[in-house]
């Protein structure tokens, strides 16, 4: 007989809520409209390019209705970063910090891009996020990309309302190019 498909009962699909855009005119990139409509979001970035000298770190923090957390000992992550030119392995970890480290040595060269695809899970205190990351480094005049594995909580003290995610750099400068996006995942 025939094979007879049906549509999945609503669950698992991915609903697009926001996009920030770099155009070399802001050293950060926020995605708003995280509230309690999904417990899992998805933050994907492509495309990303910096403007900064090398050895800029690309970092990330939360927010909530009162704007973005920069201080504290709340952030905790590890990323590791298996390296595409050089011979080792290397990660970093924040233990009790003020942000989220993705990488550091990150290459501003006009052909050196990359992105992030982050699976971010909320609760009304607690927020852990992980996935994979590509981005392009330039470590003492060695370029290549960093590919790894990235593991963060967020854990306050009190109830936290989460609301929004920022990428930043640990140096002055813009985001060059690329695009940050926000989806929710619907479970029913």
């Amino acid at each position: 007989g025939d094979a007879t498909w049906e549509a999945a009962a609503g669950g698992g699909a991915w609903t697009f809520i926001t996009r920030s855009t770099a155009d070399d005119s802001s050293a950060t990139l926020t995605v708003a409209g995280i509230d309690t409509t999904y417990d899992t979001y998805v933050l994907n970035a492509t495309g990303l390019r910096s403007g900064m000298s090398s050895h800029a770190q690309m970092l990330m923090r939360v927010g909530n209705s009162g704007g973005i957390i920069a201080s504290g000992t709340d952030y905790h992550n590890h990323v590791s970063k298996t390296m595409s030119s050089l011979t080792n392995y290397d990660a970093a970890i924040i233990n009790g910090g003020d942000h989220w480290i993705l990488t550091d040595y990150l290459s501003n060269s006009t052909d050196a891009r990359g992105g992030f695809t982050f699976f971010l899970h909320r609760t009304d205190k607690y927020i852990s996020c992980n996935g994979t990351l590509a981005l392009p480094f330039d470590y003492d005049g060695i370029e290549g990309s960093i590919g790894g594995w990235f593991h963060a909580l967020y854990q306050p003290s009190s109830t936290f309302a989460l609301t929004q995610i920022q990428l930043y750099f640990s140096q002055t400068g813009n985001w060059v190019e690329g695009t940050f996006d926000l989806y929710g995942i619907s479970h029913s």
